[in-house]
């Protein structure tokens, strides 16, 4: 039962991490500038010399978003640590099916309550 109480309460604060981090936002700016990167190397119009200018610009902008969620990951990978020095069965539980179908479940559902409430 106290397993089930961590992974509630690990899930609450994961979500709130995500979204107050902006988490989907820089995987957006990723994707965004992903995007921009390949419309730049594939087109014919637009010199060599200035690809190589731009294309460092673009690196640079993916790696610290990058970095970003990276930090973010990290961020939660820290909290499950936590929960898991409190309980010594915690992390085989949220390692098993049925921890992760339920952090699945507890995360789902405290996103719907969540936006029900804003």
């Amino acid at each position: 039962m106290k397993n089930h109480f961590f992974l509630f309460v690990a899930c609450f604060i994961s979500v709130e991490i995500i979204l107050k981090l902006k988490f989907f936002s820089y995987l957006n700016l990723i994707q965004l500038n992903i995007k921009k990167a390949i419309k730049i190397m594939s087109s014919h119009r637009i010199s060599d010399h200035w690809k190589e200018k731009i294309i460092p610009f673009y690196a640079s902008k993916i790696l610290l978003s990058s970095l970003s969620l990276l930090g973010i990951l990290l961020l939660i990978i820290i909290i499950l640590i936590g929960f898991t020095l409190l309980s010594d069965s915690f992390l085989i539980f949220i390692l098993s099916i049925t921890g992760i179908i339920e952090s699945f479940i507890f995360a789902y559902f405290y996103i719907k309550l969540r936006a029900f409430f804003k």
